[in-house]
């Protein structure tokens, strides 16, 4: 047996004598009373035989390393590694925790065995596994790989499928939003201050009163189950990796979209957040005049003014449905030319940028200031892993749950993946909504052509 499969055998002892411990603790404490003379023997014995096992382990890392420095090197054509795609080392996280059934002590030695050169992901684990409880406990820092130095690595792992999903996401695209805390209440101006006038020599100084409310960000959770086979578990290849991860960042993707530009999702008290344009006053929403080119001006010029009716925007954009954004790019002039050309060149319209997303309504164009929206976030996401749950196989539970499936008798892996998030407007002036959007219809655009004067005319009239 080769000393590093002997050492994994040891961690698995290990693993089980540290159960043991803390059943016996367990066990006391429910009964609230001390352990009994069988009981403190035998803690004293898996205690001991515990401690001894680390120490073996240690000689033999030891011996594993006086090894390795000794071996005579081989000169060998230089390999260069290249390093995962993002979002693949959490995929590979997942995929040691499931293949494992939830024993992050063997999910530790199955990523160290599978990808050697990354010990981030075998420090996360480990950080799982380490140690026995009701023991001092020092300060953890970020150089301590035992202790808080695997967080480091956590937040990096985790961050990276957030990393993938935000920049795919319309809320991830709208880079100047507020981020805010959780819970906490923000104060916001409701009415004016009052007249400021200009005061002569001696004379009374006006007096203002303002009118102020508060907005409060709770928290809301996104949580998604995605159940696998074991043998994907036990047989995954790089392309499952890549699969998983898709898999993941597509369904997260698509639901904080959906979510967020959806003006028909209204916020559940408790549960979740709305539509960014849900709710607003009618003073702040307009139907689109039509799809001619001029028609389409108008449309923009009166979501601008709106917009810029009450402070001037901090950073203006622009939320529509590809479609929309492709018809606006290709409106013409009565020249035959552009008449919108930013769109197709720097995709910007009105000086503001375009985020294009299907998830929108055809028949609505979003108008916000990203510098109005206020973002309450976790970095992470935080994925568990179940072989034993039972379930129901459906995308919309009922609560009760019923009918279940149980994930042991079908050799089933569940992983369950989890992120808080929250977001709302600051002020209903800040987003502006175009409802009745119908820039694709081609009876419109081909009367929208007939009225326009040809380019051949122009040069005549010229």
């Amino acid at each position: 047996m080769k000393t590093s499969e002997r050492i994994a055998e040891l961690l698995k002892q290990r693993a089980a004598k540290v159960t043991t411990l803390e059943e016996l603790a367990d066990k006391s404490e429910k009964e609230s009373r001390v352990f009994n003379a069988d009981e403190s023997v035998a803690f004293d014995e898996v205690s001991k035989s515990i401690k001894d096992i680390d120490d073996h382990v240690t000689r033999l890392r030891e011996t594993e390393a006086i090894v390795a420095r000794s071996a005579t090197p081989v000169l060998a054509p230089r390999i260069e590694i290249v390093s995962p795609g993002k979002g693949i080392r959490f995929a590979r996280m997942c995929q040691a925790i499931a293949a494992s059934r939830g024993n992050y002590m063997q999910a530790q030695e199955i990523a160290k065995h599978n990808w050697p050169d990354d010990r981030d992901i075998a420090n996360v684990l480990k950080a799982q596994s380490f140690g026995v409880t009701r023991a001092a406990v020092a300060a953890g820092t970020t150089t301590d790989p035992a202790w808080a130095g695997a967080l480091v690595a956590a937040q990096t792992l985790s961050g990276e499928l957030i990393e993938l999903v935000m920049k795919e996401a319309v809320i991830g695209q709208l880079t100047n939003v507020r981020k805010v805390p959780f819970n906490v209440r923000i104060p916001r101006e409701i009415t004016a201050m009052g007249t400021v006038k200009w005061v002569g020599q001696g004379a009374s100084k006006p007096l203002g009163k303002g009118g102020y409310d508060f907005v409060t960000i709770p928290w809301a959770k996104v949580a998604l189950i995605a159940v696998i086979t074991e043998e994907l578990a036990r047989f995954s290849n790089p392309a499952a990796e890549t699969l998983m991860r898709d898999t993941l960042v597509r369904a997260i993707k698509e639901f904080l979209d959906d979510q967020f530009v959806n003006s028909a999702v209204a916020p559940v008290l408790n549960v979740s957040p709305g539509g960014i344009s849900n709710g607003l006053p009618p003073i702040q929403t307009f139907p689109s005049s039509g799809s001619s080119t001029a028609q389409i001006q108008s449309d923009i010029m009166t979501a601008v003014s709106k917009l810029n009716e009450f402070n001037a925007p901090v950073a203006p954009a622009w939320i529509m449905h590809p479609q929309n954004a492709i018809a606006i790019g290709a409106a013409t002039n009565g020249l035959g030319m552009p008449a919108f050309p930013s769109v197709g060149t720097s995709h910007t319209l009105a000086g503001y940028p375009i985020i294009s997303s299907s998830h929108l309504k055809v028949s609505e164009i979003i108008l916000l200031d990203q510098a109005g929206v206020l973002l309450a976030s976790d970095p992470s996401v935080t994925v568990d892993v179940s072989r034993e749950a039972s379930v129901q196989m459906d995308d919309a539970p009922a609560t009760p749950a019923t009918p279940l499936v149980s994930f042991w008798q079908q050799n089933l892996i569940g992983l369950k993946a989890e992120q808080f998030a929250y977001w709302m407007r600051a002020r209903d002036a800040d987003v502006v909504l175009i409802t009745a959007v119908d820039y694709l219809t081609p009876a419109a655009a081909v009367g929208a052509a007939a009225s326009a004067p040809s380019r051949s005319a122009n040069q005549k009239a010229a």
